[in-house]
């Protein structure tokens, strides 16, 4: 009997709390779940996920530094094909993040993973 073996690619998911900003009664991790459930339907599988509460956002790439290189080991530790952000990223923070990541790793945001649905 043969066993086929399916190599789905791994993804790490990342959210922001803006300080101020009114959550709903479910907090940070309903956003988390929701891009979680969004990523599996993608058929990617999601091997952890972070989030970070920011009074502002850092223009060049959306998180802190220290936020950026904790995701950088996260990639290297799980082998982290695709980090997907819940909230809407500029394509200057799109490659700014790819140049921190490294060249072979994806960064989207959740529009760009609703859309891939379409295409």
């Amino acid at each position: 009997m043969r066993h086929l073996i399916v190599f789905e690619e791994k993804a790490y998911l990342v959210s922001v709390e803006r300080k101020g900003e009114a959550l709903d009664s479910y907090g940070i991790e309903e956003p988390l779940k929701e891009l979680a459930q969004l990523a599996d339907i993608a058929g990617l599988m999601v091997v952890g996920s972070t989030y970070q509460k920011l009074a502002s956002l850092n223009p060049r790439t959306y998180i802190g530094s220290g936020k950026v290189s904790e995701i950088k080991h996260a990639i290297h530790a799980f082998g982290v094909e695709t980090v997907i952000f819940d909230d809407e990223l500029s394509p200057g923070q799109l490659r700014n993040l790819g140049k921190a990541f490294g060249g072979d790793v994806g960064v989207c945001d959740r529009t760009a993973l609703i859309l891939d649905f379409f295409n």
